[in-house]
């Protein structure tokens, strides 16, 4: 059990037992992100996606006519999982694909115009919800957090090796 959980204020944040440990640090980072997702994607701008189908739409938005290759590397995920993302999202009209001009055996995606709206939608909802969260953070802090979770990244990544 982690040394902060147990009580917490009105507002959620946990009161803090002890010192807290490095795993401390990766729970708070992990409900933040929970709490993120769940606020970015129940509401009615997600047009019922889920986070993941979110983020391979916002791949597309950011980087049409790429591949599915392109998209598992940027992703690090099992191609039939992203095969079957891709699927759903076609099924829905939110992607579209066809085959490369040049090379018959690759197949590029691209947002259809609807998907383009409902990937506009739920980029301002979730820019205005990092706004709100942000909202009492001045620049200087949003820049030593940045640095900081760049620091846990670096670590983590260099652990991994």
């Amino acid at each position: 059990m982690s040394t902060i959980m147990g009580k917490t204020t009105n507002d959620q944040t946990p009161i803090l037992l002890s010192t807290p440990c490095a795993e401390d640090v990766f729970d708070a980072i992990h409900r933040l992100m929970h709490l993120y997702r769940s606020e970015q994607y129940l509401s009615p701008n997600a047009s019922g996606l889920t986070p993941m189908q979110g983020k391979v739409l916002r791949f597309f938005a950011n980087r049409p006519n790429s591949t599915l290759k392109e998209l598992r590397v940027d992703f690090s995920k099992d191609k039939s999982q992203l095969a079957k993302l891709i699927n759903g999202l076609k099924a829905m009209n939110l992607l579209k694909s066809q085959v490369d001009r040049i090379d018959k055996r690759q197949v590029r995606l691209e947002l259809t115009p609807e998907g383009a709206r409902v990937q506009k939608r739920l980029r301002q909802h979730t820019q205005a919800l990092a706004e709100n969260a942000c909202k009492g953070l001045k620049i200087k802090d949003r820049l030593e957090l940045i640095a900081t979770v760049n620091q846990l990244s670096k670590g983590l990544t260099t652990q991994a090796r």
